[in-house]
């Protein structure tokens, strides 16, 4: 049973013109006509990072593009994708990790650009944010080096910043690829009333303003979680990491071809559980406060009303600039206190 997502007619539009515009951006970044590599695909639980995933194949599958092959960070060996795809192009999956706040995926990235000078590289939307520029002329360097990759963005200063610090490198802004995934009804029949819903990440990301509001006024008539999985999602994901970390210990041969196959596989089937944990979680909720990126855009696929409060280094008011303030029921506040009080609005309403 697949939703009836984004009721207003309204909101259903301005999908399909976020979803035409991406569709356009993405024949222009990659030659359809050849397979490509994803990498980086999201092994780990961030339920997020698995919607940006299903968008990309949702896409692809739309472009006709050949997947010919896909590694997390872990199981990715060059020679390995060199045996599958001998010509094509490599796709890096896009997120909010393009920079020095999470060093070890930066790191990854540019060990990938380095290796792989023998194609055209393009990485996926992502937001854009150094703290220090030594970091990001280290990353000019790598890109220059290089000469074929193209950065897309997923808002509009992340666009300029692109622009800014890496003036030699080609910069697209196309919407975040989330917006590509249609998601699926967990539940056949609606489970009735449902607490509204506060989502807030326990990360480094975190500003620690809703964190804080709660701590003195107490969780009220809101359920308040994190992205969580479910017991099935979890089994699966430690299957799937173990497949590729076994796959990390072969050379390139035959065997370590296997194995990622397999990695592969049991990804597919983590994956897919990830994101009906996701959806689980929010199915049915009047109202979502939340400060992850994701969780404000499933919210707007799933056409519930929701109220976004920034993360540490504002990635969430860009992306509501640049894309989510067309939709009538995303919103955005820079007070807790409003977000709460417009929840509790909406809440009383539906009741």
């Amino acid at each position: 049973m697949v939703f009836s997502s984004l009721p207003e007619s309204l909101d259903r539009d301005v999908l399909a013109e976020l979803r035409f515009e991406t569709m356009s951006a993405l024949r222009r970044e990659i030659d359809t006509d050849l397979p490509v590599a994803i990498l980086q695909i999201p092994n780990y639980k961030n339920i997020g990072d698995h919607m940006i995933h299903a968008g990309e194949i949702a896409y692809f599958n739309k472009l006709g593009i050949d997947i010919a092959y896909m590694s997390d960070m872990r199981a990715f060996n060059p020679r390995t994708l060199r045996r599958r795809m001998p010509r094509g192009t490599v796709v890096i999956n896009g997120g909010g990790n393009f920079g020095d706040v999470w060093p070890p995926i930066q790191k990854n990235r540019d060990d990938i650009i380095q290796e792989m000078t023998d194609y055209r590289i393009v990485q996926l939307p992502q937001s854009v944010h150094y703290a220090l520029d030594s970091n990001s002329f280290r990353t000019r360097e790598i890109l220059d080096a290089h000469g074929g990759v193209s950065i897309c963005v997923r808002d509009l200063e992340s666009h300029q910043r692109v622009k800014e610090l890496f003036p030699n490198t080609s910069v697209a802004l196309i919407p975040d690829m989330a917006f590509g995934w249609t998601p699926s009804r967990v539940s056949a029949e609606p489970r009735g009333v449902r607490p509204a819903l506060v989502l807030l990440r326990t990360d480094k990301e975190s500003s620690g303003s809703l964190q804080s509001y709660l701590s003195r006024v107490g969780e009220g008539e809101f359920e308040i979680s994190d992205w969580r999985m479910s017991t099935e999602s979890s089994r699966a994901y430690f299957l799937s990491k173990g497949l590729s970390r076994v796959s990390s210990y072969f050379g390139s041969g035959k065997a370590r071809m296997i194995v990622h196959g397999g990695m592969e596989v049991g990804f597919q089937n983590f994956h897919s559980l990830a994101l009906a944990a996701g959806v689980d979680l929010f199915e049915d909720r009047p109202f979502v406060i939340t400060d992850r990126l994701h969780a404000h855009v499933l919210a707007v696929l799933l056409g519930i009303p929701n109220v976004a409060i920034d993360n540490s280094y504002g990635k969430i008011s860009a992306l509501y600039r640049s894309w989510t303030s067309r939709f009538g029921v995303a919103h955005f506040s820079d007070s807790v206190e409003e977000a709460v009080r417009i929840a509790e609005s909406f809440t009383s309403r539906s009741q």
